[in-house]
């Protein structure tokens, strides 16, 4: 009867570790706006991404028939210090929506960074910022229906329910695996499951920008799966004497 307890609480433990593990990466890392800030800069992102904007634009001119030449006045301001600036801006934005510090998701375009020739007069930009809602709204566009913007604005308040909840469940469950002396399994099942799942995911491929911060999150992933085994082994060791 003892023995099943302690299955029975190790199966539990294992999926409540795995919650705990990826809430708090989700909150600490892809919520986090330095986490991106960082890690773009140490994999020098807004360089490739200056470099494959301004490839992008020629292929297509010259695809159309027309001359690099013609582009010239943009692919000279497409800068990375220009880019830099258009993607931090916008990061901080939406995950100020996202985190609920901001009402609307502000959608940052510097016009006033840009040759007045690429500034549409059409939709008539008044400032720098412009609800996003709104900058659709200039274009005729329609967003569709099942586009999950507004619910966007709860995942940061639902991420720390997530994760204070689990902190709560897997202190509860330490202490019963403690107690029936099964800890050291529950931490040593969970540290492997974690240890596989980010060995799998290094050997995902995708793009650039995503495979880096897939990569930072697998390796912390990682260091915790290496730390739950360690202290498992360790403690099923002490617990023998």
């Amino acid at each position: 009867m003892k023995f099943l307890v302690k299955v029975i609480l190790i199966l539990i433990f294992v999926p409540f570790s795995l919650v705990f593990l990826l809430s708090s990466s989700v909150k600490f890392q892809l919520l986090n706006a330095n986490f991106y800030k960082n890690i773009f800069v140490k994999n020098n992102v807004y360089a490739n991404l200056s470099r494959d904007t301004k490839n992008y634009a020629e292929n297509q001119t010259i695809k159309g028939g027309g001359k690099t030449e013609d582009l010239k006045v943009l692919t000279d301001i497409i800068t990375p210090d220009l880019v830099k600036d258009i993607v931090t801006r916008n990061l901080d934005n939406f995950l100020d929506f996202t985190n609920g510090k901001k009402e609307k998701f502000l959608v940052y375009i510097p016009i006033h960074k840009l040759p007045k020739e690429f500034v549409p007069t059409s939709i008539d930009l008044q400032s720098e910022e412009i609800a996003f809602r709104n900058l659709i709204s200039k274009f005729n566009f329609t967003l569709p229906a099942d586009l999950p913007l507004s619910q966007i604005a709860y995942l940061g308040l639902f991420t720390n329910y997530v994760f204070f909840g689990s902190i709560f469940l897997v202190s509860i469950f330490i202490i019963l695996l403690y107690r029936f002396r099964a800890l050291s399994w529950g931490l040593i099942f969970s540290g492997v499951i974690v240890l596989v799942l980010s060995s799998l995911g290094f050997f995902l491929k995708t793009y650039f920008i995503f495979e880096i911060i897939l990569h930072e999150v697998l390796i912390i992933w990682t260091i915790v799966g290496g730390v739950m085994l360690g202290l498992g082994i360790i403690l099923s060791f002490v617990q023998r004497k």
